[in-house]
């Protein structure tokens, strides 16, 4: 059960709709866009334990 390895590694999981059960499919597509939008970057990989999700953001230097 869970994200398949192909299903990962054709990044098809982050298109808007897709979805293996009952979802709308537009979870992490949406996730992805908001950190996107925030300099970073959203990745999936594959391991025996099922999907790992990287979040990634980088420190920004602002005064406010």
């Amino acid at each position: 059960c869970g994200i398949s390895k192909h299903n990962i590694e054709s990044g098809i999981i982050f298109e808007p709709g897709f979805s293996k059960k009952s979802g709308t499919g537009i979870g992490l597509p949406i996730a992805g866009e908001a950190i996107e939008r925030l300099g970073g970057k959203l990745a999936a990989r594959y391991s025996d334990n099922g999907a790992n999700f990287i979040i990634e953001i980088s420190k920004q230097d602002e005064e406010y």
